[in-house]
């Protein structure tokens, strides 16, 4: 990859080259320097392509380290968390009072979907895991919450006033909300043949939460950019603050990516970041802004291509992709541009797992439901704006 970072480097140096030039010089591009740099654009965007297939391969083995660390976290357990765990996923709540004082002493205790909770170093590796799979969960605010609780909401500050000394000052308001944060329930379910259960060589256990983890990272990332708040999580496109929608029905320009950008707030762009899915950005890569300076005409970037790894960026702010997001469709919210840190997610304990041997009995197969308890929150509306596509 270090050979294609320089080659994607090397390409992204030239076209700003070539822009700087013509910037300094008063003119637009040659059809010569034209032509340079769309060259360059491909070679970019073949490098990415090339990253792209690398990134899914690498999905795959992720799979395969993260059993490993799975493996890894169980040789680090205690013996009986080893035994216990090991004999609930395999055996089942055979001897129930013995099982029940296990769990008792090692604070495996029963959750609150009736699943026991899965021991601590499996339950952080899969919060690892999660992080590390889902974007949004690494730019906002993670919290662990033990129980439902509320906190406010502002939607205006109100206003300060200087005044002199011996007058009063004029009265102010500030609009504040509540927010109730109660959690809701992620859950994976995958039936396993009793015969795979007797099978001691196959790392079940480890399979079992890494499955559950990547399953429920994926589905919580597409509530967390569009989740409409009512019996789901708020995502950050329903909790931001619209922004101003596109000129042109249906089709997305440089002024719109500009507006949206002025949008936010000037106290959270300094710390914003622009989240939309991979189609949506390719779009707005693809876009030149043209500027007459002194009778010349110029054409500006708005997307610049990260340099030694560091991330692409649309207006000097950092650019992600998250598969969550609406396509640039008429009539939608394609993404967010602001503070996401902002953005509060609530974890509410250790993921369970429940263990059904009656279900799928006459399958011979045992049914296993892993849950998950999140809910989220975006306290400052104002620190995110959206981009509405004009219908």
């Amino acid at each position: 990859m270090d050979k294609l970072q320089q080659k994607r480097d090397e390409a992204a140096v030239k076209m700003r080259s070539l822009i700087d030039v013509a910037k300094k010089e008063n003119r637009g591009m040659t059809s010569e320097e034209r032509n340079s740099y769309d060259l360059c654009l491909a070679a970019i965007q073949e490098v990415d392509q090339i990253r792209k297939a690398e990134k899914e391969t690498a999905e795959i083995e992720a799979t395969q380290e993260l059993e490993a660390r799975m493996i890894n976290t169980l040789q680090k357990a205690t013996p009986a968390e080893i035994d216990y765990f090991s004999r609930f996923v395999r055996e089942g709540n055979k001897d129930g009072l013995e099982y029940r004082n296990e769990s008792r002493s090692m604070s495996s205790s029963s959750g609150s979907t009736g699943g026991f909770l899965v021991p601590e170093n499996y339950a952080k590796t899969l919060r690892e895991y999660m992080s590390t799979d889902n974007v949004i969960r690494q730019l906002a605010t993670v919290e662990q919450w033990a129980s439902d609780g509320a906190f406010p909401v502002v939607s205006s500050f109100g206003t300060s006033y200087l005044v002199g000394e011996g007058n009063g000052v004029t009265e102010t308001t500030v609009t504040i909300g509540q927010k109730t944060i109660t959690g809701y329930q992620f859950m994976y379910a995958v039936d396993v043949p009793v015969a795979l259960l007797n099978k001691s060589a196959y790392p079940l256990e480890s399979k079992l939460m890494q499955w559950m983890a990547k399953s429920i990272t994926e589905k919580q990332e597409d509530y967390f950019a569009d989740g409409s708040g009512s019996g789901e999580p708020m995502g950050l496109v329903d909790g931001a603050t619209q922004g101003t929608a596109t000129a042109a029905n249906g089709a997305i320009a440089a002024d719109d990516v500009m507006n949206w950008y002025r949008d936010v707030p000037f106290k959270y762009r300094k710390n914003a970041t622009w989240l939309m899915n991979d189609a949506s950005i390719g779009l707005i890569a693809k876009i030149k802004n043209s500027v007459t300076t002194s009778g010349a005409l110029n054409y500006v970037n708005l997307f610049v291509p990260g340099l030694g790894g560091a991330p692409d960026t649309i207006l000097g702010r950092p650019v992600y992709p998250s598969a969550g997001f609406a396509s640039l469709t008429a009539g939608e919210e394609i993404g967010v541009f602001g503070d996401i840190s902002q953005y509060i997610i609530a974890d509410f304990g250790a993921p369970t797992l429940i263990r059904d041997p009656y279900t799928k009995a006459k399958y011979n197969e045992v049914s296993f439901v892993g849950c998950y308890i999140t809910d989220t929150a975006l306290p400052v509306a104002e620190a995110v704006r959206t981009l509405k596509i004009t219908s």
